[in-house]
């Protein structure tokens, strides 16, 4: 190996990691394990409430199972991320997420299936999925 190569192999290391956690916060969420999760994280008032936080990671959990009916918030945790916005664009839902604030989001009756949310620049996505409890 030659004397310049060896010293630019920190830096492409470096920028191969950075390209990797790029990939990674853009892939899909995840279907199965910890990726997953279902009510009830919090409460509001005796009704169960699913919450997604937004770490340096990303959406946590990135995909929530809930019933429409029941409050569903977000937090931002970090400065460490894009994801000082939300968006459902299917229902052309857009909130702020304010450092360390619970933002509730309000479903519309008509959510059931898999709904799409992403941050504010498309960067991080999850998923919720809405069905009536019994259903």
């Amino acid at each position: 190996m030659s004397e310049s190569s060896r010293k630019a192999l920190p830096v492409v290391v470096f920028l191969a990691s950075l390209g990797l956690f790029a990939c990674e916060r853009r892939s899909a969420p995840k279907a199965r394990g910890a990726g997953s999760a279902e009510l009830p994280a919090v409460s509001n008032a005796g009704k169960p409430v699913a919450r997604v936080d937004i770490t340096e990671r990303g959406f946590e959990p990135s995909r929530v199972i809930v019933n429409p009916s029941r409050p569903l918030v977000f937090r931002r945790t970090t400065r460490e991320s894009c994801a000082d916005a939300l968006v459902f664009p299917e229902f052309g839902i857009e909130k702020a997420l304010p450092l360390n604030t619970d933002v509730p989001v309000p479903l519309p009756e008509s959510a059931h299936g898999e709904l799409a949310f992403q941050c504010g620049v498309g960067e991080n996505r999850g998923k919720v999925v809405a069905h009536l409890a019994g259903g």
